[in-house]
């Protein structure tokens, strides 16, 4: 159904929950703190410390000369599943042991109690130690990283020495081997002793030679010439064997492995000199470590416990507060009930500090006890006891807005006066309500005074038999008594001016009431039959307006009966009533098939007041006259 400006949804919202289920929020809050508090307090405290480090592959040093970088990625990724090995926690067990002060952590904590983390963008590892006090807890961390930063540095010092144990056996080969190249040469010196007397030999034919070269080749003799010739194609042989006796490969060959052997030996040397010093530059594997500190409590303290219970509390309070005010939703505001009913609201009935005002049930409960000394009969009647109190002026926009509706719903023909000449039909309405104490018989009992007040001829007409409210009201009031009333005439047993009730409102205008009456008679049977319904008819006929006051719809079975005698309804909805009942009741009266001509909001809660100016003396809203009558010259 659609609502028109300035209406507002009849659906709840949080706020409005909130405000309608307080209690019940504060409730689930308290509930829910002292159930936090409880495992908090029983809840076992968890500590972790957090240590980091910068791991860094020392094979991209010197060594060996390797400088070929793995991929950083995966070396890191090794690093932690090496942290997380069994070797790691031993050593960490002893670490702990050995630390200051001596701690006792198994290896079992460190496999299960310890975590690590790392990025692929960076070499920085992150290790983490749980455990029930921060102490343990740090000093777990900082164990865990000593035995990884003492494992990484014993197996590069154990691969360097192992390299250096490799050069040591290939230096000491490469000796030995200069040493035999040089016993070889040595013995292929002493070998070239008939090289040494062949040149003995050579240098002898060489003198021979010479002194037979100086004697003159003329006068040599034949025989001489022929030994020079000899001597000197021996000298040449001679000459041509140490040439080639001086050009032996082995000799040469000895020499350059000797040669050889001896450059191998320098870069062995020197191998082993960077091999030492790259051992001692190459690190632990660490380049950065960063301590853990203490350990942090994990979790959630007692204080944040409770917080967060509290939290939690008020939202699942607040949660069920919201659901059950859907189910339960209450009118907050006078222009809500239009959404529900369809019709427009004819009036809003303020609450004020009078007895009359406090709460409709409120009000209505004086009567049967009998015993409120701050309330009176007539305070029921605000249009009488106190004209001029914002309550009888809504009283009087009530009976014009429903004139006007009357006269726009062809029930009641334009210009009705109440003159005795006027020969035209009343309106016969209805005022009814969902559920007891919203106001029904307040409304109804006031509407017909401000109706008689301005010259209408009214019937109120008691139809709620089993309060009679409306009929204790007017003769507590001293208005006058009631003997007889509707039974009678509906029987015939009386007839119309013998049942009703003459009650004055002044200026010498009065309203006529009819009660119940005696006769026993089944509300059912009565509000069913043909004959109230031509009673009803005659009493249209005799007056302007018949206003009946009929039991609550929802709670009575025979108000559903009786409001089929009528023409329209006034529907009366008090405030932070029931959504869900008014709703029904529009289910009813569209099953019936009695329109309403509107609704009246009753305890109007009072949002501000504003003192009339002095000098007023209009008959709305005067300024004199003492208690009440002051008070109510304050609108709301």
């Amino acid at each position: 159904m659609s609502t028109s400006p300035g209406q507002s949804e009849t659906r709840t919202n949080p706020i409005r929950a909130i405000r309608q289920y307080p209690l019940l929020i504060i409730a689930f809050m308290v509930g829910f703190a002292i159930l936090g508090a409880a495992i908090a307090s029983t809840w076992p405290s968890v500590y972790e410390a957090t240590a980091g480090l910068v791991v860094e592959d020392a094979r991209t040093s010197q060594l060996f000369g390797d400088t070929r970088a793995a991929d950083p990625r995966r070396y890191v990724a090794d690093q932690v599943a090496i942290l997380q090995s069994r070797v790691v926690a031993e050593g960490a067990n002893e670490a702990a042991a050995e630390s200051d002060p001596p701690q006792s952590i198994s290896t079992y904590a460190f496999l299960t109690d310890a975590s690590f983390s790392y990025s692929d963008d960076t070499n920085f590892v992150t290790i983490s130690f749980t455990a029930s006090k921060p102490a343990i807890a740090q000093g777990g961390a900082n164990a865990l990283a000593a035995s990884y930063e003492g494992i990484v540095a014993g197996r590069l010092d154990s691969d360097a020495q192992t390299a250096i144990d490799e050069l040591d056996e290939a230096i000491d080969e490469v000796v030995v081997n200069i040493a035999t190249l040089q016993e070889e040469i040595e013995a292929l010196g002493i070998n070239n002793g008939g090289s040494a007397q062949t040149d003995e030999e050579l240098a002898e034919i060489v003198r021979e030679l010479s002194e037979i070269r100086s004697v003159d080749s003329a006068d040599a003799p034949e025989e001489t010439k022929a030994i020079a010739e000899r001597l000197a194609a021996e000298l040449n042989a001679r000459q041509l064997v140490a040439d080639v006796e001086s050009r032996l490969p082995a000799t040469a060959f000895l020499l350059r492995q000797q040669e050889d052997a001896l450059g191998l030996l320098s870069e062995l040397t020197l191998r082993r000199s960077q091999v030492e010093v790259d051992a001692r530059l190459a690190g632990n594997g660490v380049a950065v470590f960063s301590p853990a500190g203490p350990g942090k409590l994990q979790g959630v303290s007692t204080r944040t416990a409770v917080v967060l219970s509290i939290v939690l509390g008020a939202l699942v309070g607040g949660g069920i507060a919201y659901w059950l005010s859907q189910r339960r939703r209450r009118f907050e505001d006078r222009f809500e009930p239009q959404a529900v009913l369809g019709v427009p609201m004819l009036a809003g009935i303020p609450a004020s500090s009078s007895a009359w005002q406090r709460s409709v049930s409120g009000a209505l409960r004086f009567i049967d006890s009998k015993d409120d000394d701050d309330a009176t009969p007539s305070d029921m009647l605000p249009v009488i006891s106190a004209p001029t109190s914002a309550a009888a002026e809504a009283f009087r926009v009530l009976v014009g807005a429903l004139q006007y509706q009357l006269t726009e719903s062809g029930v009641m023909p334009a210009g009705t006066t109440g003159t005795a000449g006027d020969s035209s039909p009343g309106a016969v309405v209805a005022v009814s309500s969902p559920a007891s104490n919203e106001g029904k018989t307040f409304v109804a009992s006031n509407l017909a005074v401000a109706a008689a007040r301005v010259g209408l001829r009214v019937l109120l007409v008691d139809g709620d038999f089993g309060a009679q409210q409306t009929s204790v009201l007017f003769s507590d009031s001293g208005q006058a008594g009631i003997d007889v009333g509707l039974t009678e005439l509906v029987r015939r047993l009386a007839d119309l001016q013998d049942v009703i009730v003459t009650v004055d409102v002044g200026d010498d205008l009065h309203l006529d009431l009819l009660g119940r009456g005696h006769v026993e008679i089944p509300a059912a049977d009565l509000f069913g039959s043909q004959a109230l319904a031509d009673t009803f008819g005659r009493l249209a006929e005799a007056y302007d307006l018949v206003i009946l006051d009929t039991p609550p719809l929802l709670e009575v079975a025979y108000a559903n009966t009786a409001v089929q005698q009528v023409d329209s309804v006034l529907a009366v909805v008090a405030h932070r009533s029931r959504v869900e009942k008014l709703e029904e009741l529009r289910y009813r009266l569209e099953l019936i098939g009695v329109p309403m001509l509107g609704y009246v909001y009753t305890s109007i809660p009072a949002r501000r007041q504003t003192q009339v100016r002095a000098g007023r003396s209009d008959d709305v809203l005067g300024t004199a006259g003492t208690g009440s009558d002051e008070e109510s010259a304050k609108t709301t």
